[in-house]
């Protein structure tokens, strides 16, 4: 028997057995692969919506993004458009060699166990899909593609 259960296990012993919520317990695991085609022109700021997911997923940090190389420079980040701008899913991301970078890196661990909606700063959940934007922000010297390889999981 452990010392010690995490917070969000519910309790064996309680009078009525709560169970925790299925999107950090037992949820169906989902995916979302769209790439972004980036061309040699592409100027800093650039944007790509690359995934629409439900507002009350979670985010997995086994997300990826895998790229061509795009050449000295590129650099992207990747977001959630919300009300209070883009929510950072990755932000200062390279594109500069070819290889899967992590596609959940700017969630913090504290936050690792919430809904989108409240990654993306939502003060309630709007019941909608929320779209991911993939933002260059620095232009590489060729075009290239990025795949962003979201896991997602709900219930």
């Amino acid at each position: 028997m452990a010392d010690k259960s995490a917070t969000t296990l519910p309790a064996l012993n309680a009078a009525k057995h709560i169970p925790a919520p299925s999107r950090i317990n037992h949820g169906v695991l989902r995916t979302s692969l769209h790439a972004a085609i980036i061309d040699a022109g592409d100027a800093a700021d650039t944007t790509y919506e690359v995934a629409r997911i439900p507002s009350h997923a979670r985010i997995s940090k086994l997300s990826k993004v895998h790229a061509t190389a795009l050449g000295t420079g590129a650099a992207f980040n990747l977001g959630v458009e919300s009300e209070n701008g883009a929510a950072a899913l990755v932000s200062g991301g390279t594109l500069v060699s070819a290889g899967t970078k992590e596609g959940a890196s700017a969630i913090a661990v504290a936050d690792a166990g919430k809904p989108l909606w409240e990654i993306a700063g939502f003060t309630a959940d709007p019941s909608k899909e929320l779209s991911v934007i993939l933002t260059l922000t620095a232009p590489g010297t060729a075009g290239g593609t990025a795949m962003v390889d979201l896991v997602y999981i709900e219930d």
